[in-house]
């Protein structure tokens, strides 16, 4: 994992800093927002990805795993048995109001063992009353004279078997059995919609389950994250950093292989990336305001263990502050001729050594502006560009890597040129 390594001002120089950048008060914080959270998530990507799959591969081997049943239902009517054919419509409100207060005990007479015995014993079961009426779900819906009787069984047919089965026990139980003994009875019970055999399997419930376990993946894979946040004592990211020291981050520098050289990476590899990092670092420098009441800018590098690069860190710093000017090169790659007269070769020099300045160079703008005030008339008169006014006065201006495709456009043909590498 890479490896963030911070640069931090002194605390006493935080807020001048700040208002440098930015004349804009920093708010106080008020809690996790919803970019903390997604920064949280972003961090810990792997942990969240880790637990849903885990999550997610449970509930699929739990689903395979689980026992194929099928479930079918018995819709059963009660009516009114009246004595009396010619009842008349007193009679029969009276009748349909006994049947609303008695068909709301029928569920639980129908898992009964005068109920079921007779089915495992008419069917030849081999279960008992008490294992059958666990397959059973017997339901009265609300307001309605309707008894639904619903089995779940390995095999479709014998779940069909069972619901009819359960129904014609449950009917004979309440019209012969339940109320006064005769030949008419209260309540008569009549079977409107018989059980089907079932082709499709009931349970387990692929779509559902996967949609459970994806969501519930994501859910605990979120909240794992967040919990390893919270308990974690490293520094993963700027932000933990910040916390922390309460102070600005005005520079970072990703670990690499290159920074284990003898020489600052400013030097050897000035064109680099990390190179490039350590530049920014100097320039961020260059607005904070030095330690009240001295002329010293207060930098602290640090890590939380030793051998961790704050060494080459300082160092590379110190380089990039170094060279108060750079100048974009190209190494030369035509012979160089050098005539004195214009007429014969005077040397050939070695093009190992030379280079082919480009754009853009930089500069320290006090030191720049002190070495042109500092130039004479014949100085400034042999002026090529700035980098010149700098060696003139025999001052460090530092390569820095640049591309061949950098090129100036001069006569015609260069326009021709960048055109065409636009258009590639």
């Amino acid at each position: 994992m890479l490896e963030w390594k911070a640069l931090y001002m002194a605390e006493n120089e935080v807020n001048r800093y700040s208002q440098s950048q930015s004349q804009t008060p920093v708010p106080a914080h008020e809690g996790m927002t919803i970019v903390d959270l997604l920064s949280i998530l972003r961090k810990h990507i792997i942990t969240i990805a880790v637990t849903f799959v885990v999550i997610l591969g449970v509930d699929i081997l739990y689903t395979a795993m689980s026992p194929v049943a099928y479930t079918t239902t018995t819709q059963l009517f009660a009516t009114y048995n009246s004595s009396n054919d010619s009842a008349n419509s007193s009679e029969q409100y009276s009748g349909s109001s006994y049947i609303m207060s008695q068909i709301k005990s029928y569920p639980d007479l129908a898992k009964t063992q005068s109920v079921l015995q007779p089915v495992v014993d008419e069917l030849k079961l081999d279960t008992t009353p008490i294992s059958l009426a666990s397959q059973i779900t017997v339901t009265n819906p609300t307001n309605t004279a309707f008894v639904n009787i619903a089995v779940t069984d390995a095999d479709p047919s014998t779940a069909a078997r069972i619901a009819n089965g359960v129904a014609a026990s449950l009917s004979n139980v309440v019209e012969k059995s339940l109320y006064t003994a005769g030949s008419n009875s209260a309540v008569k019970l009549s079977i409107v919609q018989p059980a089907q055999v079932p082709t499709k399997q009931s349970s387990p419930k692929w779509s559902l389950n996967i949609l459970v376990g994806v969501l519930g993946g994501l859910i605990i894979g979120i909240l794992a994250a967040l919990l390893k946040d919270v308990l974690s004592k490293k520094i993963q990211d700027e932000s933990d950093v910040t916390d922390i020291v309460d102070a600005p981050i005005i520079g970072r520098v990703v670990k690499d292989d290159i920074l284990a050289g003898s020489s600052p990476v400013v030097v050897s590899e000035p064109g680099s990336p990390i190179a490039e990092d350590f530049r920014r670092i100097r320039t961020n420098l260059s607005f904070s305001t030095p330690v009240e009441g001295t002329n010293c800018r207060l930098v602290v590098v640090t890590s939380a263990g030793a051998s961790e690069g704050k060494t080459t860190i300082s160092v590379n710093i110190a380089a990039a502050l170094a060279h108060g000017a750079c100048d974009t090169v190209v190494p030369a790659t035509d012979t160089i001729v050098e005539s004195l007269d214009g007429e014969l070769i005077s040397s050939i020099p070695n093009r190992s050594v030379l280079y082919q300045g480009q754009t853009p160079q930089s500069f320290n703008m006090r030191e720049l502006r002190e070495t042109l005030e500092s130039l004479t008339p014949e100085e400034s008169a042999i002026l090529t560009d700035a980098c010149k006014a700098f060696v003139l006065r025999g001052k460090k201006v530092a390569l820095v890597r640049g591309d061949v495709s950098n090129i100036k456009i001069t006569y015609p043909q260069d326009l021709r040129v960048a055109e065409a590498m636009l258009e590639a």
